[in-house]
């Protein structure tokens, strides 16, 4: 099974009322390099009306025929489409969604109701997905990026950060034995839970279990690196990742589909190439509705090198 709960609402309400170390720290060194990093997202606003877009024709055509309701959803699509640009990534969902879903000529009036079901049921999902936003259930690092917009992938700059990891290899070490662990090291130390939860990778072929938790510390003024028991406190470097959103429960086909999603992007751009391992940051408990919960799929890259 693949990392999808890790009680980080119980967490942060134990965690957040003990004495943690200073909450302030000098500015993290972030990746040297300033430009404008590539992705799919064409924005908040557009994303916004995007789903507007798709919702009130969903709501005009809830009693419409199906000819007449496929019509007007498909022109809603079409506005939608233009206004999110065809570089996004769910601009090509929507387009996707269209052709999977024609209205047949002279189908009955069955057939065509179903049709029309399943396509407004797909554009439902993608209206949830355009208008999500993470609910945050603790805070972020210090220098901590945005969150990746579902669906979307974007190459992201993350800080130097702190964070206190544990193994989960082992037949006895799993999800819930690692959490514990890192429950009872910052409890112990008085450290607030930030989110999200990492888990790393090594990449290793056939690979679908990971091989670290890791909780991650406000900032670098909180304790120092080490060895805490099975515990071990590291400082992560600046890196670039690229990275992909996703609304839902974090499953073994899921995680599998949006690698799959990150390995065409870098395809699709040989100037990127993957220098580092993979990795997730889940940022719900299992409080949360799995509809409601949100987490990113990353991997390190950099620019390849020009050969002169």
């Amino acid at each position: 099974m693949l990392p999808c709960a890790y009680l980080l609402c119980v967490a942060a309400t134990l965690c957040g009322g003990g004495d943690a170390a200073p909450t302030t720290a000098p500015v993290p060194a972030t990746v040297a390099a300033a430009q404008v990093l590539p992705t799919t997202d064409p924005g908040k606003e557009a994303r916004a009306a995007a789903a507007e877009a798709i919702n009130a024709s969903l709501q005009l055509t809830a009693k419409a025929p199906p000819k007449e309701a496929r019509a007007a959803l498909a022109a809603a699509v079409g506005e939608a489409m233009r206004g999110l640009g065809e570089g996004a990534r769910n601009h090509a969902r929507l387009e996707a969604s269209l052709a999977a879903h024609p209205l047949p000529e002279g189908a009955s009036g069955v057939e065509a109701e179903r049709v029309l079901r399943r396509l407004r049921r797909e554009l439902e999902s993608a209206s949830l997905d355009l208008s999500f936003e993470p609910r945050v259930e603790a805070p972020t690092p210090v220098g901590w990026p945005n969150a990746t917009p579902v669906n979307e992938l974007a190459i992201l700059d993350y800080p130097t950060y702190r964070l206190a990891r544990t193994s989960m290899q082992g037949a006895t070490r799993g999800q819930n034995g690692a959490f514990w662990k890192l429950f009872r090291h910052i409890d112990s130390n008085k450290i607030a839970m930030t989110a999200p939860v990492e888990m790393s990778y090594t990449g290793r072929a056939g690979a679908q279990e990971p091989d670290w938790m890791a909780f991650l510390y406000a900032n670098q003024a909180i304790g120092a690196p080490g060895t805490e028991g099975e515990v071990e406190i590291v400082d992560v470097p600046a890196a670039r990742v690229l990275s992909i959103g996703h609304r839902g429960s974090m499953g073994e086909r899921t995680m599998q589909q949006k690698k799959a999603e990150l390995d065409a992007w870098l395809a699709a751009h040989p100037e990127w190439e993957v220098c580092g391992p993979m990795r997730s940051m889940g940022w719900n408990s299992p409080m949360v509705a799995d509809a409601r919960k949100y987490w990113e799929l990353q991997v390190q890259v950099r620019l390849k090198e020009r050969k002169t």
